[in-house]
């Protein structure tokens, strides 16, 4: 039985982190910060989440190809020493654009990463696992996580704590009933577990919009959107599904 659990509010966290820990980093703001990438062209769009030993994966969008926007990705030590490829590992350089990047700690030193793909010449939502060493551990490229022929948009993925991953995103296939919200649970290694095109969670009348996803312990997980429904369109409530 599939278990998802749906909440849509803002949060907030503060990171404490101990003088201790910082000892190696430079905190001068003019000087001396960390370059995580140093290439030509623009790198944006960064997220980073804790490698579980006092570090860090950052991923991030990257023009580097001159061409479109792809996803690199790097691991930053609790020293402060990049630990993978100089400026930073290749997620997914498939022709045109990858974008609106999310990421999440895998709980084994590594990090599952998701985003907007636009190979196709539609969106479509693609996922990858990196090890703690930075390798791509699914489909080369990208896991395509839903293969409905209508676009996918706004992506957020989370671990399952059971060594896979959760993804939801916003899915457009109800033209008819406006966006929708889908979500997927991807297998330790890469396997779809929810069918080839997900399964719905809410496909109410008006528009659902930015989800995001947690795992809830148990392979399952919880789900929070905006939700338009009876509402104008400057209005919106947060909605909640287990």
């Amino acid at each position: 039985m599939r278990s998802i659990r749906q909440l849509v509010l803002p949060v907030a966290l503060l990171w404490l982190v101990p003088q201790s820990a910082l000892a190696t980093w430079s905190h001068n703001p003019y000087t001396g910060n960390l370059a995580v990438s140093a290439t030509t062209y623009d790198q944006s769009s960064c997220l980073a989440v804790s490698d579980g030993a006092g570090g860090m994966i950052v991923a991030w969008q990257d023009t580097r190809s001159g061409t479109s926007t792809d996803i690199y990705a790097q691991r930053v030590s609790a020293a402060g020493v990049p630990l993978w490829t100089a400026n930073g590992v290749a997620v997914c350089t498939a022709a045109n654009e990858q974008f609106r990047l999310t990421i999440a700690a895998d709980e084994w030193g590594g990090a599952f990463l998701a985003w907007v793909d636009y190979r196709s010449g539609a969106m479509r939502v693609y996922a990858q696992e990196l090890n703690s060493a930075g390798t791509a551990l699914w489909t080369s490229g990208g896991l395509q996580v839903c293969t409905a022929a209508a676009d996918q948009n706004t992506p957020s993925i989370a671990s399952d704590l059971s060594g896979g991953a959760l993804v939801t995103w916003v899915d457009y296939r109800n033209v008819a009933t406006a966006p929708d919200i889908y979500v997927q649970r991807i297998y330790p290694g890469g396997g779809l577990l929810w069918g080839s095109n997900g399964t719905a969670i809410c496909t109410a009348a008006s528009t659902q919009a930015e989800p995001q996803v947690v795992g809830d312990g148990g392979g399952g997980g919880l789900i929070v959107w905006g939700d338009y429904r009876g509402l104008v369109p400057e209005q919106a409530r947060f909605h909640l599904r287990s």
